[in-house]
């Protein structure tokens, strides 16, 4: 993975937490955020984004069987209080960049 990549994965953290926090509190499909994200990252990173903002508490994963094909799961997100607070500035974190109005 070259470091172009690497530098961008906090600047995909982050606009996938800063599109969650402008809907929340719905919660969006994964497929819905792949195809909203998949014109300029590859899906692995979409996928491993999500995971790395799950896995810091900054988003909420729900998982429910698929409504058609009955061994899928369809799985939606929703940003947590931890989520907001980093948006707003709250609080920081390196791993994961939000643009901040001026």
């Amino acid at each position: 993975m070259s470091n172009g990549t690497q530098a961008r994965h906090p600047v995909l953290r982050g606009s996938i937490l800063a599109f969650l926090v402008e809907v929340y509190p719905e919660r969006v499909e994964e497929l819905s955020i792949v195809q909203i994200k998949y014109e300029y990252y590859k899906h692995c990173d979409i996928i491993r984004a999500l995971e790395y903002l799950v896995d810091r508490g900054y988003l909420d994963r729900e998982e429910h069987d698929h409504p058609a094909k009955p061994y899928d799961k369809v799985k939606f997100y929703r940003a947590t209080s931890h989520g907001i607070d980093l948006t707003e500035g709250t609080t920081s974190d390196k791993g994961v960049f939000v643009e901040r109005g001026v």
